[in-house]
């Protein structure tokens, strides 16, 4: 078997194209939220490339940011605050699914 060079980038594309043919075709607009716990940079950018391929796709694309406390060690937030997010994004009727991006 011989390898074979192929284009992600393009492949990426034609799926984004199908998902946002296939959203648009839908009754109502579906929902995302993405809750970020943290201020990890590479989770900011994470949660970046979710909030822009969501929106291409026409889905409505949210995100909720939940800072650690001052004198915190890195890693370290508060459990009740987030699971309360998650709980306000569940309860929300245009959100029809959650990434949870924490620490």
């Amino acid at each position: 078997m011989s390898a074979r060079i192929i284009d992600g980038k393009a492949i990426a594309a034609a799926m984004r194209a199908k998902l946002g043919a296939r959203v648009a075709t839908l009754p109502f607009r579906p929902g995302l939220a993405v809750v970020l716990v943290g201020d990890d940079p590479a989770s900011s950018v994470y949660v970046r490339s979710k909030d822009r391929a969501a929106t291409a796709a026409g889905i409505a694309a949210q995100a909720a940011v939940i800072l650690r406390e001052k004198g915190v060690a890195p890693g370290i937030c508060r459990i009740r605050e987030s699971g309360c997010q998650v709980d306000s994004c569940v309860a929300l009727t245009a959100i029809d699914g959650i990434v949870y991006c924490g620490v």
